[in-house]
């Protein structure tokens, strides 16, 4: 469902707008970017410079505990993953007692919603009780 619902993708309508008209490099690094007056100029990996007007980056961002650097190391260490995403109850707890994860890296545990402002309101819920409860 993830792969399927919640693809990096605009709507339908945006398509016709789009193809033929706008530039677009997949699997493409930038080595440097230099500003000329009002025009950005561009290094790639794959040895060419191009000039924009517009830059738009797809990072291919994928969410991995390990990565969250403001956790202290030896905590992080001690949450139990599935290839970066941290094992939750229906609490929204980690392993660790009282850690508890929202966001993209919840979408292993509780699906795709988790990573925007709509579904927001379940975690929040979840969360909130579960500190009442246990406090």
């Amino acid at each position: 469902m993830d792969k399927r619902a919640v693809r990096p993708a605009g709507a339908k309508w945006l398509q016709s707008r789009v193809e033929g008209h706008v530039r677009i490099t997949q699997h493409t690094q930038i080595m440097k970017a230099t500003v000329h007056g009002e025009s950005l100029y561009l290094d790639l990996n794959d040895g060419t410079t191009r000039g924009v007007d517009y830059l738009f980056l797809g990072t291919g961002y994928r969410p991995n505990i390990d990565k969250l650097t403001f956790i202290d190391p030896a905590l992080r260490q001690q949450v139990q993953d599935h290839h970066g995403f941290p094992f939750q109850n229906e609490w929204f707890e980690s392993s660790v007692p009282h850690l508890y994860f929202i966001g993209a890296i919840a979408g292993h545990t509780f699906g795709p919603l988790c990573r925007f402002v709509a579904g927001a309101k379940v975690p929040a819920q979840q969360i909130a009780r579960h500190v009442v409860n246990n406090a």
